[in-house]
């Protein structure tokens, strides 16, 4: 039986998708620890997966975590860099595969920051982006918080 050049085509591009969705998989399982972070090397801090404290405000978050929680949030940077890795960016659902997980991170505009705004990272319409001027006091149920920390190694033996 000869196939025709489109079929062959066609079954290439499926076995590409499934090596894809195995790399993912792969990818996944190598960098996600059991605490609900994330390693990232390129920024070499381990990021939460999942953005919780959804519906409260920056008010109330610092309220809950401490005034100094805003230094525990990603730079717009770091964003920046995760966007950059795309098996990344969709394990933290960054990449628009979700309208429903937008989180503070550190105020990057100091204008703002002295006016009392907040900063926060957004996904809308499968694009991205990042907003400076937010009220600290409104909450919404699609955005919450995202911590990141140093990587925490494993105890010497």
């Amino acid at each position: 039986m000869i196939m025709k050049t489109e079929q062959i085509l066609a079954r290439i591009k499926i076995k590409e998708d499934e090596i894809s969705i195995l790399k993912n998989k792969l990818l996944s399982n190598n960098l996600k620890s059991s605490s609900g972070y994330i390693y990232i090397p390129e920024i070499k801090k381990e990021v939460e997966i999942e953005v919780h404290d959804k519906n409260k405000s920056y008010d109330d978050l610092k309220n809950i975590y401490g005034d100094n929680f805003e230094s525990s949030l990603l730079t717009k940077q770091e964003c920046a860099i995760i966007l950059k890795n795309k098996e990344i960016s969709n394990i933290l659902k960054m990449d628009g595969s979700s309208s429903n997980d937008d989180f503070f991170i550190q105020q990057f505009d100091e204008e703002n920051k002295k006016e009392g705004y907040v900063a926060v990272f957004f996904v809308n319409g499968g694009r991205s982006g990042f907003y400076s001027r937010r009220i600290s006091k409104y909450a919404y149920d699609f955005r919450g918080v995202r911590f990141c920390r140093k990587k925490i190694s494993g105890r010497k033996k």
